[in-house]
């Protein structure tokens, strides 16, 4: 598969950045000025609808549109050709340049996108637009009024409204979480008021790939008196792509997104940052202590939403918009958050934490931290990295407060022929000659000749 293009369940995705000419109102008398374009698809894509622009706008070159395929090995027609088309307006009496409007007439169980402009006043071909499954749309709100032609004496009413994508969208269904990615194009009816529902207003509903790597930061050790790194190396444990509308990315320009990543991937990665230290020298304990903020930071969470696109907080979790309120997800479990919205792991607070260090050990106290980031398809990072601390702490201390575990002897193990026993039940002392374990008896200690005392534990060694 090309890096252009990217799969999101039963569809692929890919864009454009070129458009047709349907109609704008630059010949007309109309008090709004506004446009609307077809969309030119890549080879084997299909268009969902026009588009319509607020101005006398060329988008060819500036602008990417939505295109979709049926994903290979797919069953169940994701998409169809419309059956033909129903009349919504033409500019009959407004002079200037003829266009007209068209509503495509779906197949049983298909849904129409959008609707159709065209130059002139004939019924548009079907091969235009493609018609989705029912169960890949879900119900989508009027935006924004594009154009009317109100002032324009012309023989029929005429509004276009943007088709957005609802505001708060969580997927409450089994399986991959799902985004609403709207195609971008309107709503239109033979009037002026804002619709609420009509035949086209709905948007695609599509999985998005997500992967958990299972993997986890080791945990710090102290191995001795000097200050340890900062931090550990960080590692992904989660991720999950999203399609090239669902982020800003105001240093690429269309056509360089379009061809190099239709798609973007969001991740998590983790890390143990280094939050006290104290290397004690005395023969008295220590204590240290220092504040930490867990949890995002307002400011920080407001910079990365206005570079990517992506807003972070506790009331919402993780949660994508698109540009131009275009696609809308919450992606927080996707991330590894039990919950799609309400993460009281990104509630902003401070926390003090102290560091008890006993006399002639070094101490070492550690937070765990977390950096959410955008990458485009060449792996490059959009902005910078959302970085938080997180409510978990790791202790190390050296040397060890844990007792070094002591070796075993073993029979002919090169012993001194002549030593003490000690009896684990009596206390007896037993003189024998090389190892024994005589009525039962445990080696708590060794007596060599010569004074040099070693011990050792056998509990539970038996003859």
């Amino acid at each position: 598969m090309p890096t252009s293009v990217a799969r999101f369940g039963d569809l692929e995705i890919a864009y454009t950045t070129r458009f047709q000419l349907g109609l704008d109102s630059s010949s007309k008398r109309t008090r709004l000025s506004g446009s609307f374009y077809h969309p030119v698809p890549p080879e084997g894509f299909h268009v969902l609808g026009s588009i319509g622009f607020p101005s006398l706008t060329d988008p060819n070159g500036k602008v990417a549109a939505l295109c979709v395929r049926e994903a290979a090995g797919t069953t169940g027609g994701a998409l169809a050709r419309p059956k033909g088309y129903e009349w919504v307006w033409n500019d009959t009496g407004t002079g200037g340049t003829d266009g007209s409007c068209w509503r495509p007439v779906p197949p049983p169980g298909y849904r129409p996108l959008g609707n159709v402009f065209v130059y002139g006043h004939a019924e548009p071909s079907t091969d235009l637009v493609m018609c989705v499954r029912e169960d890949l749309t879900v119900p989508a709100p009027a935006g924004d009024l594009i154009w009317n032609d109100g002032g324009g004496g012309g023989k029929y009413d005429f509004s276009a409204w943007k088709i957005s994508a609802p505001d708060q969208y969580v997927d409450e269904t089994p399986g991959a979480t799902k985004a609403v990615i709207t195609p971008e194009s309107f709503v239109a009816l033979a009037g002026y008021e804002k619709p609420s529902s009509a035949p086209e207003l709905y948007a695609l509903c599509l999985p998005l790939p997500s992967e958990r790597t299972e993997l986890s930061p080791a945990a710090p050790a102290l191995t001795g008196r000097t200050r340890p790194a900062q931090s550990t190396p960080a590692v992904t444990d989660h991720s999950v792509r999203v399609p090239l509308t669902a982020v800003r990315d105001d240093a690429k320009s269309p056509a360089w997104r379009i061809e190099n990543s239709p798609y973007y991937t969001i991740e998590r990665r983790v890390w143990w940052s280094l939050l006290l230290f104290n290397d004690n020298r005395t023969d008295t304990d220590q204590t240290v202590e220092d504040a930490v903020t867990v949890g995002v930071e307002k400011t920080s969470s407001e910079t990365f939403s206005r570079n990517t696109g992506v807003s972070v907080s506790a009331e919402v979790g993780v949660k994508i918009f698109g540009t131009g309120a275009t696609v809308s997800a919450s992606v927080s479990a996707e991330l590894g958050y039990e919950s799609s919205t309400s993460v009281s792991e990104f509630r902003s607070r401070t926390v003090t934490r102290r560091l008890v260090t006993p006399k002639n050990t070094a101490g070492a106290l550690w937070v765990a931290s977390y950096g959410l980031r955008t990458l485009r398809a060449d792996g490059t990072v959009v902005g910078s990295q959302l970085k938080f601390e997180g409510d978990a702490f790791h202790h190390a201390q050296y040397p060890s407060s844990e007792p070094a575990p002591t070796p075993v002897p073993t029979p002919n193990s090169g012993i001194p022929a002549f030593a003490r026993l000690v009896s684990k039940y009596s206390g007896k002392v037993l003189d024998v000659g090389g190892p024994s374990m005589e009525n039962g008896a445990g080696v708590l200690q060794w007596e060599w000749k010569g004074g040099d005392n070693q011990r050792f534990r056998l509990d539970g060694l038996a003859e």
